[in-house]
């Protein structure tokens, strides 16, 4: 004879109340959490912005680009650089710089310390100048000198001036500061001066006083 308790299969004793009562409990852990995710994720963003600025404000911890002279980026300068570039006639001109800073504003104007610049002719004639400080514009291809320049070529001209503009993709320069020529002729002075076609053509003005070697003719 078999007993009714071991007839009827064994129940899990829950209280009448359990199911809805879980059930609420986890609807009100989502409202929770629909409000506290947003509030957590906005505190960590408000530490994320607040922390360089806290940190910036220990003095020791300052850099401030506008305190640095104009053009000077600090380790973005490089010594002994060397540019390398073509004018429109695909004529190869180099600059080379014991010093060379990029503008902490605009990187392609670079300023130069004790610099050469040389352009060589598809002739195989070339032209160099030197200057104590420069800047040279990598978006125009100009190159100002500045401090003192002498201009060489291989024809033995030279010329000397305080101050000159190159435009380097169009092979010109011009200065408008006295200038001393020198060449196989002889001396020449004048208030201003512009080059053209890389050298071959001369222009001068103002005051132009020339002293011819004798024995030579123009």
């Amino acid at each position: 004879m078999t007993s009714d308790a071991a007839a009827t299969p064994p129940r899990h004793v829950f209280s009448p109340q359990g199911p809805r009562a879980l059930g609420r409990r986890y609807s009100r852990f989502v409202s929770l959490a629909k409000i506290a995710l947003p509030l957590i994720a906005l505190a960590l963003v408000m530490v994320l912005v607040a922390w360089p600025q806290a940190q910036s404000e220990d003095p020791t911890f300052q850099v401030s680009l506008a305190a640095l002279p104009e053009g000077d980026a600090g380790d973005a300068a490089m010594t002994r650089a060397r540019f390398v570039g073509t004018d429109a006639k695909d004529q190869v001109f180099v600059i080379t710089a014991e010093r060379a800073v990029p503008n902490a504003i605009n990187p392609e104007r670079i300023r130069l310390e004790t610099l050469q610049a040389d352009l060589t002719l598809n002739s195989g004639a070339w032209v160099s100048m030197l200057s104590v400080t420069g800047l040279y514009d990598r978006t125009q291809q100009s190159l100002t000198l500045l401090d003192g320049v002498d201009f060489f070529a291989d024809n033995g001209f030279a010329l000397h001036t305080a101050s000159a503009l190159i435009d380097l993709a169009g092979g010109t320069a011009q200065g408008s500061e006295t200038v001393r020529a020198q060449g196989p002729m002889g001396e020449l002075d004048a208030d201003s001066f512009r080059m053209e076609r890389e050298g071959q053509r001369l222009f001068f003005k103002g005051n132009v006083r020339m002293t011819l070697q004798p024995g030579n003719a123009l």
